[in-house]
């Protein structure tokens, strides 16, 4: 009788415990591979081999919680095939099992690669790129084809296995009870040993899906970032714009204003009679980060076009992005604002949040406002995004190939020489038509995978730091060669004197210089955010300037209005660039990886670490690599910047759950 009983007991432990080791191979070869580049921090192997255990320990009752989940998804379509489909439910269940596991391996394989090279792991939100899915599967082969190719191997390996054990055995001896009472004691087990590793060493080995589901219970029961009437005040007046006459017009909106004018010591001169509507084109160049501006202490020559034109304008020597993607520039730039602290898309993700951008100020004022790229406008949704907040026009790669059939493909769209024609010759139709425009344009050469079109022989720069840095210099230099070809076309039809042109890069990106991050979006160092800003307006600037001051993206908008004389409501934080004040700031974010906040002022750079609590100071101005953090030796530094940046954040946050920006 005994063993009898033991044998049925026997194959309901191993069928309910078979599909899940096999489901288990994945993420832990995954997760060792992750650690892998970890290893290195530790002195002697017996330190490694010790966490690789602590890992171990930790991590196995996260994928055995998550296997345990998947068995219990099949034992409920096993009950529901057996009932309505008895005849092939071996076939079919073995078809669910397979799809299943595939489905949730290859996001994990997703998340390796991603977070292989960028530091990031995958994320939900990620999914609303899937229109640019081919342009990722080429950046992701030229990043990592052997992994990808062996990650394939193996998923493709075990999904044969768990579709014959689950198609001949159908999990006949598991039984529903005993799966979930082990899923419940591993669902404790992980939530409690989840927090025993620090958030460094815990963020890349921890099971993807069970930090997303406790996530996602997290933002279900969470409200969203408490703040008292009087913190939100000391936000406000902390982040109230300098040198500009304005009045706050509603308490439902905390941030609208309306501005009536500027004034205070003028730091350039821009020569605009009023009444006067010259064309105003807002010119972001992929990923131009001040490191490789030759006239910002860049030591390879790739931007030659770049340096001779900054000794015609205003340069701002010490200007950042406010995050460290395109679309976190689109918001701050565009409608002087932070960017959300959040992983969707900061415009692409909310593309019917009502704002007051610079196209609907000069909408008002006689202009028409249009956007201009050479990559898909499903991306990010950024055709609806911009048709929804004062752009006429909204016009892509499709657009750009009717234009120029001969045009040359990058994978994210059209190379920037082909984008810069299709620029210049609709800024001359409606300069023809004496229509003042206002444009927005982005360039993408100098997106990763890097590459230039055949016609293109720039210098080689084998004196880069890496053969990816190398690269991108390449594709830096030619987008640079192309800003050359397009002021010179502006230049042949007189156009560039009838233009006030703002030429600045949208965000950095690394290149190896701090703990081996190469294109990663961690941190928030100056390769990350610190981007050139030129300004040019031939005939109109009075005398060419190099200005010093600290400035970042979200001070554009009131900038365009003290140019031009222009008065009106808008919600922006910035403060004209016009203007000489004292003291003034930048704010990045980074909701990627452990995530960040920042804060530039005066030397200083702060760089707070959210995930881990971690803060960390930099003095710029003796230390510009940002390699020593003098948090402990400037504690009086740290403190005010700590609360000036979790300040910030809160607020906006708040803003943007609740859409408090501007009524619809």
């Amino acid at each position: 009788m005994l063993r009898a009983s033991a044998a049925p007991n026997a194959n309901a432990l191993k069928d309910a415990v078979l599909p899940s080791l096999i489901w288990m191979i994945g993420p832990v070869a995954f997760r060792f591979a992750a650690l892998f580049p970890f290893l290195s921090f530790f002195g002697n192997w017996h330190d490694a081999v010790a966490a690789c255990s602590l890992v171990l320990l930790v991590s196995l009752p996260q994928d055995l919680f998550i296997a345990t989940q998947a068995v219990l998804l099949v034992l409920a379509a096993r009950a529901v095939l057996a009932r309505f489909w008895p005849k092939r439910a071996g076939l079919c269940l073995g078809l669910w099992a397979t799809a299943l596991f595939a489905a949730l391996h290859l996001y994990l394989l997703a998340d390796f690669l991603l977070f292989q090279k960028t530091g990031v792991r995958m994320n939900p939100a990620f999914l609303e790129f899937l229109p640019g899915a081919r342009a990722f599967v080429t950046s992701a082969m030229e990043l990592a084809p052997s992994t990808l190719t062996i990650g394939l191997a193996a998923i493709v390996v075990s999904l044969v296995g768990v579709f014959s054990v689950v198609r001949r055995t159908r999990l006949s001896g598991a039984r529903p009870s005993q799966v979930a009472m082990l899923m419940a004691a591993t669902g404790l087990l992980s939530v409690l040993a989840r927090h025993s590793l620090p958030a460094i060493i815990g963020y890349p080995v921890e099971n993807l899906l069970l930090s997303q589901e406790l996530r996602l219970v997290e933002g279900l029961v969470d409200s969203g970032p408490h703040m008292s009437a009087e913190d939100e005040a000391a936000a406000l007046r902390m982040l109230a714009p300098r040198a500009e006459d304005y009045e706050y017009v509603s308490a439902d909106y905390p941030l609208l204003k309306h501005t009536r004018g500027f004034s205070g010591q003028k730091q350039f001169e821009i020569d605009v009679r009023p009444g006067e509507r010259p064309h105003v084109v807002l010119l972001f160049m992929e990923s131009f980060r001040a490191a490789d501006v030759g006239v910002l202490g860049g030591k390879h020559g790739a931007s030659p076009e770049f340096d001779r034109l900054s000794k015609e304008g205003v340069l701002f020597a010490n200007f950042y992005s406010c995050g460290v993607q395109t679309t976190r520039a689109v918001t701050a730039s565009l409608f002087g604002i932070l960017p959300c602290f959040s992983e969707k898309s900061a415009a692409g993700g909310r593309p019917r949040l009502p704002l007051i951008g610079i196209a609907d100020l000069l909408n008002g004022h006689g202009y028409t406002s249009a956007y201009i790229s050479a990559t898909s406008l499903d991306f990010e949704h950024k055709g609806e995004f911009f048709a929804n907040h004062g752009y006429a026009e909204v016009i892509g790669q499709d657009d750009v190939a009717a234009a120029i059939p001969d045009a040359e493909p990058t994978p994210w769209g059209y190379h920037d020489e082909y984008l810069f024609q299709y620029v210049a010759d609709w800024l001359r139709d409606k300069d023809c038509r004496q229509q003042p425009a206002f444009l927005t344009v982005f360039t993408v050469s100098n997106h990763h995978p890097f590459q230039t079109p055949d016609s293109h022989h720039g210098p080689d720069f084998p004196n880069a730091a890496n053969p990816t840095h190398a690269s991108f210099l390449r594709t830096f230099h030619y987008s640079d060669h192309c800003l050359g070809q397009f002021l010179k076309a502006l230049r042949k039809t007189g156009l560039d004197r009838r233009t006030v042109l703002f030429v600045l890069g949208d965000h950095g990106i690394s290149m190896g210089e701090h703990d081996g991050n190469l294109l990663s979006f961690n941190r928030l160092y100056g390769e990350n955010v610190h981007v050139p800003l030129l300004v040019l307006a031939p005939g109109r600037i009075k005398k060419p300037a190099v200005i010093r001051d600290v400035a970042s993206q979200v001070d554009l908008l009131p900038t365009v209005m003290d140019v031009l004389g222009l008065t009106g409501r808008n919600h922006s934080i910035g403060t004209s660039l016009m203007r000489h004040v004292p003291d003034r700031t930048a704010f990045s974010n980074n909701p990627f990886g452990l995530q960040f906040l920042a804060l530039r002022q005066g030397r200083y750079n702060y760089i707070y670490t959210v995930r881990s609590h971690a803060p960390a100071l930099f003095d710029v101005a003796a230390d510009p690599g940002e390699y020593l953090d003098v948090t402990a030796a400037h504690l009086d530094v740290v403190e005010p910047y700590h609360a000036a940046v979790t300040a910030a954040n809160r607020l906006f946050l708040r803003l943007y759950i609740n859409g408090r920006f501007v009524g619809p």
